[in-house]
């Protein structure tokens, strides 16, 4: 059976030890670690080492990001996130993690309405964490993103391009395709993911809810990367420990209930 992780940016609030034991105690083999504020696994790499062996979870990472900005048309705030991604993946390789999960860029005043320049500026950032990862044996993951103002890498087209002459894989977040009506073609593409993020809404924005209170068809898609053979984590990306829980319990369900 497929691993299952939890993961929220909630979590970098609390205490290290005290996420690691909540996470492991609700039933999640997985622990994708935001890598903010209490969380950041570079600046906490001793905490993470005492603790992790206690509670048997493997652990993969989130590169930040709040203020991280891959797609920065500004030259020195495009530079300062790239070295903090950097730093970040130095942190993943100190707690022994294998697998980082990387957001490709957002719009700010300055690009909207310019998207292929901010293309590029995320494509020579991502050339740039290619070698890095390598350098660290990590497995590197570009995400997609929902439909908004914000954001226009959405698709796989979009995530291939920036990834082209690399090795990264993809991240298919569920609910970030569904917003963007592109769940079909991520399916399609299930041979280039590496990591799976899980959670629900309406179609209308990016709400993270619990399994079953949105419209997304979760079991639907989650059948068909299966059927394509993908053996990866499900990540279920959750607001709050309760709606990750059930979350849990929803996927734990449906892939019981494929193998019986």
């Amino acid at each position: 059976m497929n691993p299952i992780g939890h993961s929220s940016p909630a979590f970098c609030h609390d205490g290290i030890e005290e996420t690691m034991a909540h996470v492991a105690r609700d039933g999640f083999t997985v622990w994708e670690v935001v890598a903010e504020g209490g969380h950041d696994p570079w600046t906490h790499r001793k905490a993470f080492q005492e603790h992790a062996p206690s509670y048997g979870l493997k652990l993969q990472v989130h590169a930040p990001l709040s203020d991280a900005n891959l797609g920065s048309l500004v030259p020195t705030f495009w530079d300062l996130s790239v070295r903090t991604v950097e730093r970040a993946l130095k942190g993943a390789r100190a707690i022994g993690a294998t697998r980082v999960t990387v957001h490709p860029g957002n719009h700010t005043p300055l690009s909207r309405g310019h998207y292929p320049k901010l293309h590029e500026a995320a494509r020579k950032a991502v050339r740039r964490l290619d070698r890095s990862g390598r350098e660290l044996g990590l497995e590197l993951c570009l995400e997609n993103m929902p439909t908004g103002w914000a954001f226009e890498t959405d698709s796989v087209e979009k995530l291939l391009d920036l990834t082209d002459r690399t090795e990264l894989q993809l991240c298919f977040d569920l609910g970030h395709a569904h917003v963007a009506k592109r769940i079909p073609e991520f399916v399609k593409a299930a041979r280039r993911i590496g990591n799976v993020h899980v959670h629900d809404n309406k179609g209308d924005f990016d709400a993270h809810l619990t399994l079953d209170e949105g419209n997304l068809p979760w079991k639907e898609t989650l059948g068909g990367l299966l059927r394509a053979g993908y053996q990866g984590s499900f990540i279920i990306e959750s607001r709050d420990r309760g709606s990750g829980k059930e979350s849990l319990r929803r996927v734990r369900s449906f892939l019981k209930e494929r193998t019986d």
